[in-house]
């Protein structure tokens, strides 16, 4: 059996996942403006929107100071710099910190630049690779690196991901949950909360080593936005749990009308909001029907908290105030 210390600890790496997530999305950015972004850019110092990459290293010839062409950038390269302009000369101190530093050769390469080179192949770097899969999988080995770069283009990887199948999780939860079945000897019937550990056990599964990686990861976004808890009143619906998740890995590629509409008819919202089994209102019986779950499809899910024009503008009262 596994003990609640695994338990707790299968908690703690799930939100820390999650917490991951969150930070590699929240950070993508075009720092410098050019339409490239960060995570692709091989040059986020300085605008260089065509991306030329003269001798391949990886740095772009806007800022490339690896006058060597090792492949790196180290002190060989400031070595050199130094060698032309002097270890204390003022045109070479961009910075203005009193000497010639790493800092200056940026800067020097970041003005200059290299005579321009041809057009890049469109061919991604390791590092490209594996920061684009980072954000878009649940974490790549060096195969899924590889595969990438083989590719050559995001747009290939992309439809890769399209056309996989999706991995459902309800099927698998089911045959573990048999295989994970401790029969109590006395009553014959299976210890409760074995359908719960199944789950937990099938998701990481799925996210660790699911083929449709972009199509998991969609529905892991989709989950924390439509949400249902797995505790409380939905704790021993763990198989419905399971089938809701899968309706989000089916949806993660389509509309977002029809996603909305399934999550609505599912059981396991219903129940967990409260609109299951809902009558509408009868005014001679006094009778009102629970509004909650439509409150939080309309500010939760969708509008928001305020009333929206139909081109999204916020409709605003006489004193201008939504």
């Amino acid at each position: 059996m596994i003990t609640s210390r695994y338990k707790y600890l299968l908690t703690s790496l799930f939100l820390l996942l999650i917490c991951i997530q969150v930070s590699s999305l929240a950070f993508a950015m075009d720092s410098d403006g050019d339409g490239v972004d960060d995570t692709l850019d091989n040059c986020i110092e300085s605008v260089n929107a065509d991306q030329r990459d003269s001798n391949g290293d990886g740095f772009g010839n806007a800022c490339d100071a690896d006058l060597d062409d090792s492949g790196f950038v180290n002190f060989a390269d400031l070595t050199l710099f130094k060698s032309v302009f002097g270890s204390n000369d003022a045109d070479a101190d961009f910075n203005g910190s009193g000497f010639v530093n790493f800092a200056d050769l940026s800067a020097f390469k970041a003005m200059f630049g290299k005579p321009p080179g041809p057009a890049g192949d469109g061919g991604l770097s390791q590092q490209q690779a594996a920061r684009f899969l980072t954000q878009a999988t649940f974490g790549p080995t060096q195969a899924d690196i590889d595969h990438l770069m083989a590719l050559g283009s995001l747009d290939a990887w992309l439809n890769e991901q399209f056309s996989e199948p999706v991995t459902l999780q309800l099927p698998a939860m089911r045959s573990l949950a048999i295989k994970m079945c401790d029969l109590d000897a006395a009553s014959a019937q299976p210890i409760r909360g074995g359908s719960e550990l199944a789950r937990a056990q099938v998701w990481w599964e799925t996210a660790v080593k699911g083929n449709d990686q972009l199509r998991q990861r969609i529905a892991l976004a989709l989950s924390e936005i439509l949400v249902v808890s797995a505790k409380g009143v939905l704790r021993f619906s763990q198989y419905g749990l399971a089938d809701y998740y899968d309706v989000l890995a089916n949806n993660a590629f389509g509309n977002f009308r029809d996603l909305l509409e399934q999550v609505t008819l599912h059981p396991m919202m219903g129940r967990y909001l409260s609109m299951l089994r809902n009558e509408k209102a009868n005014a001679e019986l006094n009778f009102h029907p629970d509004e909650n779950y439509a409150r939080e499809i309309m500010q939760l899910f969708t509008i928001g908290v305020h009333e929206l024009n139909i081109d999204g503008t916020l409709v605003l009262d006489a004193r201008g105030k939504p």
